[in-house]
């Protein structure tokens, strides 16, 4: 087959996906000649800052000669064009494409980290390093359009021929071509290109090799087939992020009404908590904190982010770093008492690290000064602006949810089955189980792959298209989808399946604890009571719903007389409101003083798992009749719930009824 009839065969997928050719070499070493022209016709993307630098000096009126005095403008025009470089990049790795990556060589830590970026995709990398001697290059750089000083040059050329065994060790020895441009152009054109051509439809040709590659194109594919079958398109809309709120959190905050909040004195204390944790390393010169819940569009657990500066020496700030960042899980996690919000640290060492990283937060709170740094700007928010690439994501996840969920009903199926009634049938159930694992890992990767896409939008600084469009990197497509997908519980999943490999193995436990989750479960917690009066007691109650789940309802009774039940239910729930303020929002008056019917309505209302706290001496009890009429059609109606959890409170309180 001719190499042009095997890319127009290629399908739905695109010429030379999942392979990465970097570009090595320094000034005048002629790569950019070689990459324009062995890699002609390939159909790969070129990704290359300098061609945008060159354009944006001559849009500029810059000299091409790189004079000293106009170094300061063209330092802006280089980082602008690196810039629109990693956009680039960001949009064809989306798609997987193939890429070409001009790049000089010489800093070894950046192509480093684009190369282990990229093999963590499952891209086939290869590097072709173009070699020329010191003279040669400041030769050929005598007569090039944009000339470089000579000590540049020299500099240059030594730090990438510095460098050539590093990038053997990290390509391998396969993907790693050296060629000697020391030649004319002429030699260049005959032999050189003519050798370049040979080895890049070569490797255009070879299958790709990771397994990772070959799950994302067989999951585009499936996706291509069902992506208008899946049945399942979730609202963006009615969620907290896009309706901005009269005060900032009420469970963070004093004041919370005013532009003036201060921390309440239980969560000052919980966080002071937590920094003493890291004092141990060094002296704690700032304590930051930032993120959404700083606004008036905060979700119900939005996270409280601490941002923590120890001051280190420098060198050591490295070591001391990465060892006090290790322990930030040790107090990292706990919720605010009475809320959903978990308090998180980020330790760093490095003070303009630490800057830059306020610098992108959105709004950034001095703890112990109790004030604001930067208030989070008042922003408008049209979710219609990220439905089309929410529902696609939703549905490549659906499509792996699905297989996970397939391929346990399959599992259980054949663990249920005898020797004698199937043939090999522990071989075929094997194989089902890392059918099982390779979905777990699939959705791990696609998680992890989510999230590192978000905390590169904050490591960037915007394009000016970016600014005009979105205005801040938290309004970026990335950014609001991860938070709509962290809406409906992916993220939560994504934890889980990631927690399941930490040991390497996958047990019947876990897979009995996806299958519910793997289709996308509607979980909601529950207690009902007469409250009545209600009583400082209830909040134990109350405290195990909330942590039961973060959908829950608390539930009044209309239970009314003069003698055990002395108010009626709207003095119920205004005493409710105003003693459990927090809880305020979840609480409400039933419509009956039934549990069937209770089940029946939030079944109807979509709630596929149901959690219900009781007091212990009635767990039994309630457990019985619930699972009783579960799949059942009777007076009350008709449930059907994956899994029914009845819940301990502890010893009940007289009243908790």
């Amino acid at each position: 087959m001719k190499f042009k009839e095997f890319l127009l065969q290629e399908g739905v997928y695109d010429p030379g996906i999942f392979k990465a050719f970097f570009m090595a070499g320094g000034p005048g070493s002629g790569k950019t000649f070689i990459a324009s022209s062995a890699f002609a016709g390939t159909g790969l993307k070129f990704v290359n800052s300098d061609t945008i630098f060159e354009r944006a000096l001559k849009q500029a009126g810059l000299s091409d000669k790189m004079p000293d005095q106009e170094k300061y403008f063209r330092d802006l025009i280089r980082n602008r064009a690196k810039g629109t470089m990693m956009k680039q990049l960001d949009q064809y790795v989306g798609g997987r494409l193939g890429l070409v990556i001009d790049a000089t060589g010489r800093d070894y830590a950046r192509i480093s980290s684009e190369y282990n970026m990229l093999h963590a995709l499952g891209y086939d990398c290869y590097m072709i390093f173009v070699n020329t001697t010191l003279p040669v290059a400041l030769e050929r750089n005598k007569i090039r359009s944009r000339q470089i000083p000579e000590y540049v040059v020299q500099t240059s050329w030594e730090k990438v021929q510095s460098n050539i065994g590093k990038f053997q060790r990290l390509f391998g020895q396969a993907n790693f071509i050296i060629v000697d441009n020391n030649r004319s152009d002429k030699e260049l054109v005959s032999q050189t290109l003519i050798g370049c051509d040979r080895l890049v439809r070569r490797y255009m040709r070879a299958p790709v090799k990771s397994h990772i590659a070959k799950n994302w194109m067989s999951r585009e594919q499936m996706f291509k087939n069902t992506m208008f079958s899946v049945g399942r398109r979730l609202v963006m809309g009615e969620s907290i992020i896009d309706v901005p709120r009269n005060r900032y959190a009420v469970g963070v905050f004093d004041n919370a009404e005013t532009e003036n909040p201060k921390l309440k004195p239980k969560v000052f204390d919980m966080i002071k908590a937590g920094v003493k944790h890291f004092s141990k390393w060094g002296p704690v010169v700032s304590v930051k904190l930032i993120g959404s819940i700083l606004g008036k569009r905060y979700r119900n657990d939005a996270d409280l982010d601490i941002d923590v500066l120890i001051d280190i020496p420098e060198k050591d700030r490295e070591t001391v770093g990465l060892e006090a960042r290790q322990s930030v899980g040790e107090v990292s996690g706990k919720l605010v008492p009475g809320t959903q919000h978990p308090i998180n640290y980020y330790v760093q060492t490095d003070p303009k690290v630490n800057d830059a990283h306020l610098a992108t937060s959105i709004g950034v709170y001095d703890v112990f000064k109790q004030k604001f740094d930067k208030r989070p700007p008042a922003q408008t928010f049209d979710p219609k602006v990220y439905e089309a690439e929410f529902q696609k994501k939703v549905a490549e996840l659906d499509v792996v949810k699905g297989e996970l969920q397939r391929d346990i009903v399959d599992y259980e199926e054949l663990k249920e089955l005898k020797p004698n009634d199937i043939l090999d049938l522990h071989i075929k159930t094997a194989e089902k189980l890392e059918e099982i694992e390779d979905a777990i890992k699939k959705m791990s990767e696609m998680g992890d792959n989510l999230m590192q896409a978000r905390r590169d939008l904050f490591n960037r600084p915007l394009t000016p298209e970016e600014i005009k469009k979105y205005g801040i990197a938290h309004k970026l497509p990335k950014n609001v989808v991860y938070k709509y997908l962290e809406k409906f519980h992916y993220t939560k999943f994504f934890y889980k399946c990631k927690k399941i490999l930490e040991d390497e193995k996958v047990t019947d436990a876990e897979i009995k604890s996806l299958k519910s989750e793997a289709v996308g479960e509607k979980s909601i917690a529950i207690t009902f009571g007469r409250f009545n009066p209600p009583t400082i007691g209830h909040e134990k109650l109350i405290n195990k719903v909330v942590r039961a789940d973060r959908n829950y309802k608390i539930y009044i009774s209309r239970s009314e007389d003069s003698k055990k039940n002395p108010l009626s239910p709207r003095e119920k729930l205004s005493w409710m409101k105003k003693i459990f303020p927090q809880y305020a929002r979840n609480i409400e008056i039933n419509t009956t003083n039934m549990i069937l019917d209770i089940a029946t309505m939030l079944y109807n209302k979509g709630h596929n798992v149901l959690k219900f706290v009781v007091g212990s001496d009635r767990v039994r009890e309630f457990e019985t009749i619930l699972k009783k009429y579960n799949d059942q059609k009777n007076r009350h109606g008709y449930y059907n719930f994956k899994t029914i959890d009845v819940i301990s409170a502890g010893e009940r309180d007289p009243d908790a009824e």
